[in-house]
């Protein structure tokens, strides 16, 4: 181009010619830069200066800024800058087709512009001279200020300051420097408030350098600001040093005390993140000393516990930072020096009644209703949380909601309610403290998110999938108690599963030679607790009887520091230990001294919720029975913990109550019984997933347990890697860190949705907010073009749909279309993390236009076919849609993909059963064309991958409602011929009959009515042959016409009283009229059993797509959901599968019918696929105690031994790629969980049977 500007045309030839040696000689460098900056050097230094100064300013800017530091007329600006419009270097980004000298003036802003890349932006800026860069940066940061007003800088902080500090070494006025230091604080609380610490530090540090020698004196306010802030953002950024190095100054200089106290609250955090609680509670208890508040040693007096949410506000300044202090010294209290608990709590319960309420009254309240369950006060203390959430959400302080619901959640809550109850509480607590940034509190709720489910029993794999990402989620960041807790409790699990060590906390997870010296050394007896309680739980399970007796003393020493479920831990096996070590113990009676106080609290315990500790109380009982020889009181203890165990789901208390039994049985002669329970028990413990325990019990009964049936162990969840290609990592990434509850949860949401218009709503919502996006569209094909269906924002909160019927409407426009067009002839995923400036598409129309930051487009393809195109935008930031986002909407575009068709087919279905029985009632030809309908959506049903959810069913119901649709029009073909015939035959007929004749007439045909229908054709060759000779017998001509006719009618045995008629000159007549009328009314019948035949199949489907729109428990019939989904797979199944079912009659249960329908798919539709669709199908259901148990067994090939541990896991799948999502047993086994129950499998080569046990509730 540029040879030919500079002469290249030759002659008047207006062709393109090129010359390699002119070309080389022009010395073009490879530096695309220098190549730009070149071609700048062209145009005018008008031009130039203008594309200089909005090049500093950034890629895009409009017309007001740049003729602002132009300092021109923004007409005269705007001159200057064409010729580069002209060239294509700047592109405008807005019609400039009414632009007018006058416009220009009045609406200068309003004209945006941008750099046709951030190469052109790149040279521009290089044509400023180094040495005067900083001083035009200076002048714009300078301009900017001037003309931007007060109420608006805000809002242009950080263009403000980045300018202004590019340059702040030029400035030397001491009034501007200081006014740029204030600009540095407001830059730098608004990045801290979003989290961004390390740029708040940036801006906040840049205002520490503003300040002058005499700040302190002359502009003490914001001196003192900059320095709490910036000391506050460097302990958030956990840089601990720099953080205390501000803070001694700032206690040096601050006026007042309530500013030392700021200080000191700061402090009072970083020491409880670095661990250092001591140093947390001498610094609280100094404040207060400065306050001059003194603790409490009494509890305080107030029966009305309901009516101090009245109180007045507390307004007094002091008592308010009393109260933050003492809130934030509870929790290092708790962990190491827990005799201080108690005096804080009635502290700050007192103040609150003297003084009035406050936000952290409602932290108050629940701490002091922690501080009255210990003290077995448990109504009160469960009153008083109650009280601390009213008064949370009367105030709306969400700033404390992650401090008030991890204690209520963690403490007081597990004394009166089920266990289970405060798991998805505490999940939620960790996300309340990660959105208002209490990250302390988010870190306690996680270690009893994590340790709860081990003390309830949860199976082990289960627990340790917990684990993971709560473990990684405290080390970054850096709450070392929290991490160490969390580890401890994670390798006592470790220990259990897989020991490594001799009955050692030592691991993988946890070092106790290394982190036993530091709980000392800290003083943290929470840990300490904790730790000897968990080595005592260890070592009893192993039968290190002495140890854990031990262990469990040790722990007693501590156990202020133990509150919540580990407590009653403690309490239960160190009553276990003490007994099991009597035989060995010198003074018997002091051991039962210590188990009779330890069972004082276990009974208060068991009485308010007898469904969490009634079983413990029992079995420390049974075993003191033993202890003291009361041999028929042990029995029945044993009975009862073992029952009440079982029944609230404590699988491995009930474990170990057989295991103990069985020891008591052995002991007094009983083998049988002994054996018996010692099987349970090693069944238990095989499903608690106690792996190491299930291997030490063999090893101590070999002789009993060598032909014990080893049980699969509940499945555990773990991870799985998916690969990514195109503009995604191919690198394997691990899914451990996505919730997967959440995926779950939003596929079965995805899945649930069988209506269109419902489905795209529901896709677009979970789309949006799993991707982390600000917009989505929906794309789907029609007519070959791609059209958005749906679209929604974060901004709006609405999904819209677009109309089939707006012509205008679903165009591409708003949507970069090569980017489509891309992925849906690829059908691959794209993801561009800066879309203006990386890929292959920066030179779309619409990014271009729009300057989108982070795109990410994804197919949605089902069996190899492109069902449609997720496309998500975000314009915040760049590379918002992160490896882990893409991972989940990839998963959640798969069942999209599935759903999209069903809700496609199932419209077209939905409508033919909306209007089928007026189809039947109606005419022929209609039933005719709803047959060809369906016949085509059958077709494409066929195709849908592995007919999932809905989708799996609808090709077998077409099936069926196919056939009785043709058994209808058949037969009302036969009842038209018939009536015709029988209009001309009839007058004739009754004409040449007699009165009798008549009669004997009519009871023929009656004798059609009631014959059987369901006849072989064997049996009527043998009918027909036995009435010939009878016929033949009476003379009677034409006797095999006759015979054949009759049989056809249904008549072929007690024909005597219609001999007369047989004999008749009108015999021939008669017999035709007769056989006419039956033919109307068998064809009639036929019509019967067809439409009930389809109504049965409609109504299956009806109750199998009915969807929970409350979400609320209903009775259900097991059964009838079982029938419901047979009825759905009868086209597969009586292709060759035998369907044997055994039904006892059984009671409705509370349960979710359509989840428990999706069960009942997913196990027939994997033991059709198993069996290759022929063989025997066995479903039986019986009821076992307070269980239904539901047995479904094939006759497949079966699971392989090697496989058969992961089937349960998600996306675990053997069929081939693009056949299975992996997740079909998992979703099974998470809705068996919500049901409280649980499922097995037994497998050998011609016999599979999966069993799930659903509570009787």
């Amino acid at each position: 181009v540029s040879g030919f500007e500079k002469g290249g045309e030759k002659g008047n030839r207006r062709i393109w010619q090129w010359d390699i040696a002119q070309i080389e000689a022009l010395n073009i460098t490879d530096n695309v830069v220098d190549l730009m900056q070149s071609k700048l050097k062209k145009l005018s230094e008008a031009t130039q200066r203008v594309l200089r100064l909005a090049a500093c300013v950034g890629n895009r800017f409009d017309l007001k800024i740049l003729s602002l530091i132009n300092e021109h007329s923004a007409a005269e600006t705007f001159q200057e800058l064409m010729p580069a419009i002209q060239e294509g270097l700047v592109l405008p980004l807005s019609g400039l087709e009414s632009l007018t000298d006058e416009r220009l003036d009045t609406d200068a802003s309003q004209f945006l512009f941008q750099f046709r890349h951030d190469r052109v932006q790149q040279a521009a800026y290089a044509l400023i001279d180094e040495a005067h860069k900083k001083a035009i940066h200076l002048q714009i940061g300078r301009l900017l200020l001037a003309n931007t007003p007060k109420t608006q800088r805000a809002d242009k902080i950080f263009e403000l300051v980045d300018h202004l500090n590019i340059g702040y070494e030029q400035i030397t006025d001491d009034a501007e420097t200081l006014e740029i230091a204030q600009l540095n604080l407001i830059a730098g609380q608004k990045a801290k408030s979003a989290t961004a610490y390390e740029a708040a530090l940036k801006y906040l540090n840049v205002g520490l350098r503003h300040l002058t020698e005499t700040s302190w004196q002359n502009q003490y306010d914001l001196t003192l600001a900059l320095y709490i802030e910036t000391m506050e953002a460097e302990y958030l950024s956990s840089h601990f040093e720099q953080s205390e190095d501000l803070a001694k100054i700032v206690l040096h200089q601050a006026k007042t005390r309530l500013e030392r106290i700021k200080v000191y609250e700061i402090q009072i955090q970083s020491y409880i993140t670095q661990n250092q609680m001591t140093a947390a509670i001498e610094t609280g208890l100094h404040v207060l000393e400065m306050l001059e508040i003194k603790l409490e040693q009494a509890p305080p007096s107030h029966d009305k516990i309901e009516e101090l949410i009245n109180l007045p506000l507390m307004t007094d300044t002091d008592k308010l930072a009393a109260m933050r202090i003492l809130m934030f010294i509870m929790s290092p209290a708790f962990i190491a020096n827990p005799s201080l608990l108690g005096p804080i709590a009635f502290t700050m319960v007192n103040l609150s009644i003297k003084q009035g309420n406050s936000p952290i009254a409602a932290y108050a309240y629940v701490f002091y209703g922690l501080i009255q369950c210990a003290s077995i006060n448990i109504e009160s203390g469960y009153r008083f949380g109650q009280l601390a959430l009213k008064l949370l959400e009367k105030l709306n302080a969400t700033e404390l909601k992650a401090k008030v619901h991890e204690l209520f959640n963690a403490f007081i809550r597990p004394w009166k309610e089920k266990p289970g109850a405060t798991q998805e509480p505490l999940r939620e607590t960790i996300q309340a403290g990660l959105e208002t940034g209490d990250l302390e509190y988010a870190c306690y709720a996680a270690i009893y998110y994590c340790t709860y489910p081990f003390l309830r029993g949860e199976p082990l794999d289960s627990v340790e999938q917990k684990y993971k990402p709560y473990t990684e989620m405290v080390q970054q960041f850096k709450y070392d108690h929290a991490f160490n807790y969390i580890s401890l409790w994670r390798e006592l699990v470790s220990q259990l599963r897989l020991k490594t060590g001799d009955n050692q906390l030592q691991g993988h997870y946890f070092n106790e030679a290394e982190t036993l010296p530091l709980f000392i050394e800290t003083q943290n007896s929470t840990s300490l607790f904790a730790f000897y309680t968990a080595k005592a739980i260890l070592l009893y399970f192993y039968k290190d009887k002495v140890g854990a007796a031990e262990n469990a003393k040790l722990a007693d020493q501590y156990v202020e520091g133990g509150t919540g479920m580990i407590t009653v831990a403690h309490n239960f096996y160190y009553s276990l230990a003490l007994l099991a070590h009597s035989y060995q113990a010198k003074d018997e009676q002091e051991t039962l001294r210590q188990v009779a106080a330890n069972q004082d609290k276990m009974k208060i315990w068991a009485y308010h919720a007898p469904m969490n500790f009634q079983h413990q109380y029992d079995l420390v009982e049974a075993e003191k029975a033993r202890v003291l020889g009361q041999v028929v009181e042990a029995m029945t203890l044993y009975e009862q913990s073992i029952t009440s165990a079982k029944d609230n789901g404590y699988i491995q208390e009930e474990a170990l109550a057989y295991e103990l039994a069985a020891e008591f049985y052995l002991k007094q002669g009983m083998p049988e019984f002994a054996n018996l329970y010692l099987k349970n028990a090693h069944y238990g413990y095989q499903q608690w997933g106690a792996i190491a325990k299930v291997k030490d019990l063999e090893a101590c009964y070999p002789q009993i347990l060598l032909q014990a049936t080893i049980a699969k162990p509940i499945s555990n969840l773990i991870t799985t890697t998916q690969h990514f290609t195109t503009a995604v990592s191919s690198s394997e990434n691990n899914l451990s860190a996505l919730d997967l509850e959440t995926v779950m949860k939003a596929s079965q949401a995805i899945a649930g949705e069988v209506q269109l218009d419902k489905l795209l709503t529901t896709l677009m919502h979970i789309l949006i907010e799993n991707a982390g996006a600000e917009k989505g569209l929906l794309l789907l094909e029609k007519n070959k073009q791609w059209r958005i269906a749906a679209k929604g924002a974060v901004e709006t909160q609405e999904i819209v749909k677009e109309k089939n019927g707006d012509k205008d409407k679903g165009k591409t426009e708003s949507v970069a279309t090569t980017l489509i067009n891309y992925v849906a002839r690829k059908k691959e995923a794209v993801v561009l993390n800066d879309a203006v400036n990386e890929g292959h598409f920066t030179q779309d129309a619409y990014i271009i236009a729009h300057q989108p930051k982070s795109i990410l487009c994804v197919p949605l393809v089902n069996q190899g076919k492109l069902a449609g195109i997720v496309y998500l935008e975000n314009n915040l930031a760049t590379g918002t849609f992160t490896q882990k986002r893409v991972e989940t909407v990839q998963l959640l575009g798969a069942q999209a993909a599935i759903s999209l068709d069903n809700a496609r087919l199932y419209e077209e279905l939905a409508e033919y059963n909306r209007t089928l029985e007026a189809k039947v009632a109606e005419r022929t030809h209609e039933l005719s064309e709803a047959l060809d309908h369906l016949k085509a959506t059958q077709e494409e049903l066929i195709q849908s991958e592995k007919m999932a959810a809905l989708g799996q069913l609808v090709a077998g119901i077409a099936h069926e409602v196919n056939t009785p649709l043709g058994a209808i029009r058949a037969s009302i073909g036969n009842i038209s011929d018939a009536i015709n015939e029988s209009i001309q035959q009839l007058p004739l007929l009754f004409q040449r009959l007699s009165s009798q004749q008549q009669h004997d007439f009519f009871a023929l045909v009656k004798t059609t009515f009631d014959s059987p229908k369901n006849r072989t054709a064997r049996e009527d060759r043998k009918f027909k042959r036995k009435l010939i000779a009878q016929l033949e017998e009476y003379e009677i001509d034409n006797a095999d016409d006759i015979a054949d006719t009759l049989v056809d009618m249904g008549i072929y045995q007690h024909v005597d009283p219609f001999i007369s008629l047989l004999k008749s000159e009108n015999n021939h007549l008669i017999i035709q009229a007769a056989y006419n009328l039956s033919t109307q009314y068998i064809n009639s019948q036929n019509i019967i059993t067809a439409v009930d035949r389809a109504s049965k199949v409609v109504f299956a489907l009806k109750s199998y797509a009915r969807r929970d729109i409350d979400g609320q428990k209903t009775q259900g019939n097991v059964t009838a959901g079982i029938n419901v989904v047979l009825t759905l797979y009868q086209n597969q199944l009586k292709q060759g599968v035998e369907v044997i079912t055994h039904y006892q009659e059984l009671p409705e249960i509370l349960c979710y019918p359509e989840e428990l329908n999706q069960v009942w798919t997913n196990l027939i539709h994997n033991a059709i696929q198993a069996m290759d669709n022929q063989g025997t199908l066995e479903i039986i259901v019986t009821q076992q105690d307070n269980h239904l148990v539901i047995q479904i067994t094939d006759s497949g090939k079966g699971i392989e031994e090697n496989i058969r541990p992961r089937i349960f896991e998600p996306f675990f799948t053997t069929k081939p790629a693009g056949e299975g999502s992996g997740l079909g047993l998992d979703i099974v086994c998470k809705i068996i969980e919500k049901h409280q129950g649980k499922i097995e499998v037994a497998s050998r080569p011609g016999k599979t049977t999966f069993s799930v046990f659903l509570p009787i509730l």
